[in-house]
């Protein structure tokens, strides 16, 4: 990650755009470097780059496995701020953190929200009304 920052801080001829820092805050991600992940996004608007879904979704996801769910829903706040999309992965990576967390109610919200926003649900989601509806009879027992 030291050499691609390197290389990315002495180009000259080339203009990053936001598939270089995407790749970047990702790389960062991938090595638990959250914070140089954040720093990076933040110096994007500094070049007059956003982010995309696809860069937020590395961070959301990173945000998620380390049980920063808070963080991860101000950053989905900031989508919609931004008026990014989440897409499938957005979704999918929140309901899989709200499950590990056994938050079924907010975990069911955005599986609604994403067939009311016409995103396609995949084997995992389909079958979490079924899971969710075994745990509540489980805890009735």
């Amino acid at each position: 990650m030291r050499e691609a920052m390197r290389i990315f801080k002495e180009i000259k001829d080339a203009v990053p755009n936001h598939v270089t820092y995407t790749t970047l805050i990702y790389g960062y991600c991938r090595l638990n470097d959250l914070e140089s992940a954040l720093s990076l996004r933040d110096s994007m608007a500094d070049k007059g780059l956003y982010p995309t879904v696809v860069t937020y979704n590395s961070i959301l996801r990173k945000l998620c496995e380390g049980g920063r769910i808070r963080d991860a829903n101000k950053l989905l706040i900031e989508l919609g701020e931004r008026n990014i999309e989440p897409d499938n992965v957005t979704c999918n990576t929140l309901i899989n953190a709200y499950c590990k967390i056994v938050d079924m109610a907010s975990a069911l919200k955005v599986k609604d929200k994403m067939i009311g926003a016409g995103l396609k649900l995949d084997q995992f989601i389909q079958g979490i009304d079924s899971w969710v509806l075994q745990g509540t009879r489980y805890e009735m027992r």
